[in-house]
């Protein structure tokens, strides 16, 4: 017979394997459940690489971080971004070196600028009277036709047109300093060039146009030229601008925002009024500063501030950097990049284009009063009249 306790001991033992089979299955049941739950609401996240998107407020200036490499191959330097400028240092290559200009922080922003006035805004001769013998009116300049834009073909591989480089279009203040005759071209001898391009039957352009003949659009007209004017100076607008939409002619003017409103500068009413008459409109920095010496948030803001506050005024994409003085690397190529330009202009000469290229683009530089030979530059006769225009 058995005893008591062993009776007890096989019931609790029995039912301890009992009880321990039961949770173990019900957990296996509810784990099973849950796998089934989980892998049909799974979701699947894919990763995309994305072009960085660059705002102002997301960099701040550090001057102090300077980077030492200088592109040996920025041979020619524009000494006359700032009005203060010291232009008595030559280098040994003889090519104008610009000191760099303080940086001004403030920004005129559109809500400060004063409105136009009618006189102001009709521009010189507005109270003439018109052949017609009508006060107070002036004739339409031609308006210029741009084609329609057309189903795309296949890309193009390279374009071969000058890309004109003017800085002052005006008059010479008095007693001119050498740099300041070589960077000025007369209003009549602008005037001139603009008659010869029509006698040839050569067509004006914007970057723009270029590209899109890149990307497989419309394509260039067989004789077609560029002009460019740097630094965004007032003669630009009394002088060039005029000029041009006189004769239904575009030109690109490469701004640096921080001088607008300056004297001897554009002022933002006139940037706005010239890009609503079709010309394009591009940046230059922020300051003129040298691209190569300095820090990569610097760089940044210098790239991506400009671009900002262009579109901001003009209400268009800003697409087109030209580098301040020709300084440039493949550090300030890929800055430039990623700052959301499409392409930039160098001071290095030559007309012949390839998209691969976009961000050393070749430019023909148009000197002024000062035509001399310096430094056995080759290219010193590069008058303000055109280089032969290609075929």
């Amino acid at each position: 017979m058995r005893s008591d306790s062993d009776v007890r001991d096989r019931l609790f033992g029995g039912g301890l394997v009992l009880a321990l089979t039961v949770v173990l299955s019900v957990a296996a049941v509810l784990a099973a459940i849950g796998l089934f739950l989980e892998l049909g609401s799974a979701r699947t996240v894919v990763l995309t690489q994305r072009p960085t998107t660059l705002v102002a407020s997301q960099f701040v200036a550090e001057p102090s971080d300077h980077e030492t490499t200088v592109d040996g191959d920025a041979a020619e330097d524009d000494p006359s971004a700032d009005p203060g400028g010291d232009h008595a240092d030559v280098v040994a290559n003889h090519t104008e070196d610009e000191p760099s200009s303080p940086a001004d922080t403030s920004r005129e922003s559109a809500a400060t600028a004063g409105p136009k006035s009618d006189a102001a805004s009709a521009g010189p001769g507005a109270d003439e009277a018109t052949p017609d013998g009508v006060a107070g009116q002036k004739p339409e300049p031609p308006a210029r036709v741009r084609p329609t834009p057309g189903p795309r073909g296949a890309p193009r591989a390279t374009a071969d047109l000058p890309i004109v480089m003017y800085h002052h279009v005006g008059p010479l203040p008095p007693n001119p300093d050498i740099y300041r005759r070589d960077l000025t071209v007369s209003p009549d001898l602008f005037e001139r060039t603009l008659a010869r391009l029509e006698e040839q039957g050569v067509e004006t352009v914007t970057m723009a146009d270029l590209f899109e003949h890149f990307a497989g659009g419309n394509a260039l007209p067989k004789r077609s030229v560029v002009l460019t004017f740097d630094d965004g100076y007032d003669d630009n607008y009394e002088h060039a601008f005029r000029l041009l939409e006189q004769r239904g002619m575009v030109g690109t003017f490469f701004i640096t925002t921080d001088f607008v409103g300056r004297p001897g500068y554009l002022t933002w009413d006139q940037v706005v009024e010239m890009a609503e008459a079709g010309m394009e409109i591009a940046a230059h920095s922020s300051n003129h500063a040298d691209f190569t010496r300095i820090g990569p948030n610097e760089l940044r803001r210098q790239l991506v501030e400009p671009k900002a506050i262009l579109e901001h005024h003009i209400g268009q994409r800003v697409r087109f950097m030209a580098y301040p003085a020709g300084k440039y690397n493949a550090a300030v190529m890929a800055a430039t990049r990623a700052a959301g330009y499409q392409a930039a202009v160098t001071v290095q000469h030559g007309t012949r284009h390839l998209p691969g290229s976009a961000f050393e683009l070749r430019r023909v530089r148009a000197r002024g009063a000062d035509r001399r030979q310096r430094g056995g530059d080759r290219h010193a006769d590069d008058a303000a009249v055109l280089a032969p225009v290609s075929e």
